[in-house]
């Protein structure tokens, strides 16, 4: 039975995708084949496995503002990943469904998840993007990686953690304008 559930989503699944692909297909036809996947039990598991290596990760990270916040959870790492390897307007919805999901599961993990991202990272970029992320979640968050950031080897690096850190103080400061 968990077989032939599989073999039905992953239809769904490419019969979604060529309604998303193709320039012949309505917006009422690309729905309709939407609705369908979304209807399957095992969607979550699908569009999981397409967030990150596949080509139609895009497909599948557009997906995962219709799963409730539950099925959204054990997508944290690849939303992460889809967050620090996107284009621009795909980093903005990662990020949203990142923030979307509980505070508390964010806390608790992120800085877990990304440690791996950041042990040998000198791209400022992604150091960047992650000091914005890790702002809009907690302040002590961005702190510690401020904090961390300022002892980067890299230069770049460390003048975002000493501008993060300078930001964080200035917020400290009641009254200031």
């Amino acid at each position: 039975m968990i077989s032939s559930l599989n073999q039905s989503s992953d239809q769904a699944w490419l019969i979604l995708l060529k309604a998303y692909s193709s320039p012949d297909t309505s917006a009422v036809e690309r729905n309709a084949a939407r609705a369908i996947f979304l209807s399957g039990n095992s969607r979550a598991i699908i569009i999981q496995s397409h967030l990150v290596q596949d080509p139609s990760w895009w497909l599948a990270l557009s997906l995962v503002e219709y799963l409730t916040v539950e099925e959204s959870v054990p997508l944290l790492p690849q939303l992460i990943h889809r967050y620090l390897n996107c284009r621009l307007g795909d980093l903005l919805e990662a990020r949203d469904l990142i923030l979307r999901l509980p505070q508390e599961i964010l806390v608790a993990d992120i800085e877990r998840l990304c440690n791996s991202y950041l042990a040998n990272n000198t791209d400022d970029q992604d150091w960047l993007d992650l000091l914005n992320l890790y702002e809009a979640i907690d302040p002590a968050l961005v702190r510690r990686l401020a904090h961390k950031a300022k002892e980067n080897a890299s230069e770049e690096i460390r003048l975002l953690g000493v501008e993060f850190t300078a930001e964080d103080k200035e917020r400290e400061r009641p009254g200031q304008y």
